[in-house]
């Protein structure tokens, strides 16, 4: 996981952040924002003092009614659906190795 936030802390719409990438990293999946948390204890108190902010957008997304992504919500302690055109979120790239 990237030690800052992806283009000096732009927040973008999903339909923008799914994709992102610089060179081999890239934007996580639901799945490895949750290892990541997991793996360092992460929890609604802590986050911040991990440098990072309330929300970021995942590369993972779904379609019921209508389509958007998951998210990652550190102050709320849970992930996030939300649709493609509404909310602005941060990105954090990842690299696996």
């Amino acid at each position: 996981m990237a030690l800052s936030d992806y283009n000096n802390g732009t927040k973008y719409i999903f339909e923008n952040a799914q994709n992102i990438t610089m060179g081999d990293w890239n934007n996580p999946n639901i799945e490895t924002w949750s290892m990541f948390a997991g793996q360092l204890g992460i929890t609604t108190s802590n986050y911040s003092g991990y440098g990072l902010k309330a929300t970021y957008w995942s590369s993972s997304s779904f379609v019921s009614y209508y389509e958007g992504g998951y998210g990652v919500r550190f102050d709320k302690g849970m992930y996030y659906q939300g649709a493609s055109n509404g909310l602005h979120f941060w990105v954090r790239l990842a690299r696996t190795f």
